[in-house]
């Protein structure tokens, strides 16, 4: 019960100062510590043999009474010290995805070896996880966050140490001031399912990024059929001309990839299919010219990619 209020009162006092980006170093004010049930255990034995040590002044109970404080005070030290000046560096994965578990990559490195130290709020690990600090250095992939597509907070997580003789736990919550991004489903289809672009006209735009319209004026117009999106439909030329003409694309499978969602689509729908396109496409090496809203990304490198996918998390 008091381990409990203890926890949730720390968890309440927990602050992010300190933290660069994701990056932290432990200090004195910001670990915890207290005496678990054995520590208690000790703590009363050091009281009651003092109490009878004095009453029958026997000098081998007074004796044993300072030993064992010795050991509490030297529990209370060493498990400060064994957290204290922990460097620890936590990040997001570049890419995340709804409905699928969400990592972090955490690094943690101590000028000396530490031992005996347990990290909690691992998902799917209600014990922790133990952390392999003997050579000052470790590395971890760490599972914490199961979530729909958006912006989240990376859920906090406790470092903590019974270090050296399991009477005392000394703790500090982890919370980095920095966001996950987690994207759509993906929703993959076959790539020749994908309509291409003409590379030769998309090499005649003058700037990186552009809007829908720059990109029409690029497909050859012909008339609408049944089945056409009425997206596809140039409406300034109907306005002028009365006639119907959609943008086609080309049906050559040497071009970029254009992805739009369909009109009718619904708009988690929509981002699913424009997700899965990006994840089709890297993997087979294809340029994507992607439109959403009214918005045209161009989309070459893994880099640019990355940051489509978290356009469509924060979309």
């Amino acid at each position: 019960m008091f381990s409990r209020v203890a926890e949730q009162l720390s968890h309440r006092l927990m602050h992010r100062k300190g933290w660069q980006g994701g990056n932290k170093t432990l200090r004195q004010s910001d670990l915890f510590i207290m005496p678990n049930r054995y520590g208690l255990y000790v703590a009363f034995l050091v009281f009651a043999s003092f109490g009878l040590g004095y009453k029958v002044q026997n000098n081998f109970i007074l004796i044993g009474v300072i030993f064992l404080f010795l050991l509490f005070m030297l529990s209370l030290i060493s498990a400060v010290r064994n957290l204290q000046g922990t460097s620890i560096s936590l990040r997001p994965e570049a890419r995340n995805f709804a409905q699928q578990t969400a990592y972090v990559t955490c690094r943690l490195k101590k000028e000396s070896a530490a031992y005996n130290i347990r990290l909690f709020g691992v998902l799917g690990t209600p014990k922790g996880i133990e952390l392999d600090l003997s050579s000052s250095q470790a590395f971890y992939r760490l599972p914490v966050l199961l979530a729909e597509r958006g912006r989240h907070a990376v859920p906090p997580l406790k470092l903590q140490t019974r270090f050296p003789f399991g009477i005392v736990r000394c703790w500090s919550w982890l919370a980095p001031p920095v966001e996950m991004l987690i994207a759509p489903v993906p929703t993959e289809h076959p790539l020749t399912s994908y309509p291409r672009l003409d590379r030769m006209r998309l090499a005649q735009m003058d700037q990186p990024q552009g809007t829908r319209d720059e990109i029409e004026d690029y497909q050859d117009p012909r008339p609408f059929q049944d089945g056409d999106l009425p997206s596809r439909i140039d409406w300034k030329r109907f306005a002028a001309t009365r006639e119907a003409l959609v943008r086609d694309f080309e049906s050559s499978s040497e071009g970029d990839v254009y992805l739009e969602a369909a009109n009718g689509m619904a708009r988690e729908e929509a981002l699913s299919y424009l997700c899965g396109g990006l994840k089709v496409c890297e993997r087979a090496g294809v340029n994507v010219v992607m439109a959403l809203d009214e918005d045209i990304h161009f989309i070459s490198t893994r880099q640019q990619f990355d940051e489509a996918f978290h356009v469509l998390a924060c979309a």
